[in-house]
């Protein structure tokens, strides 16, 4: 029986054959894969990212000139002692609890006080999104960049 050299030998793959393409498609796609899942990996641990936390409970005191407000978050359990937490309110844009979005420098209307009067303390529900900013002490800051009155 006698054999020719093309039959030991297995056919040449071809650069432009389907399957050397499937096999550098699957090879691209993981090596993105890899790429775009470490990046979303680094990018969620970046410690200088700042991400917002959203609350959502009752203003019982609060200062329009000083746009200071004592709040106090759904479910959170308040010690007599510890006081208020205060918040700074630093939104340039607040929601109303009609959905209508407000920008500016304006102050929310649920938390604003009387006409000659900037202190209020009738007691409102909102949705805050907030930054914790530690000071270096046992206190954080609290920062409301976005407001939303509930009612």
């Amino acid at each position: 029986m006698e054999t020719t050299v093309g039959d030991s030998i297995p056919p040449v793959q071809t650069p432009g054959s389907p399957r050397r393409r499937r096999v550098v498609a699957v090879i691209g796609l993981l090596a993105a894969g890899v790429v775009l899942g470490a990046g979303g990996v680094w990018l969620a641990d970046d410690p200088h990212v700042a991400r917002t936390e959203r609350l959502v409970g009752t203003v019982t005191w609060s200062n329009a000139q000083t746009r200071l407000i004592a709040f106090q978050a759904d479910g959170e359990r308040r010690d007599p002692l510890e006081g208020d937490v205060i918040y700074s309110i630093v939104a340039d844009e607040w929601q109303d609890a009609t959905g209508t979005f407000h920008a500016g420098s304006t102050y929310p209307s649920c938390l604003a006080g009387g006409a000659n009067d900037p202190v209020s303390n009738d007691h409102h529900r909102v949705e805050l999104d907030v930054l914790h900013r530690s000071t270096g002490g046992p206190q954080l800051q609290h920062i409301a960049v976005h407001a939303h009155c509930l009612d």
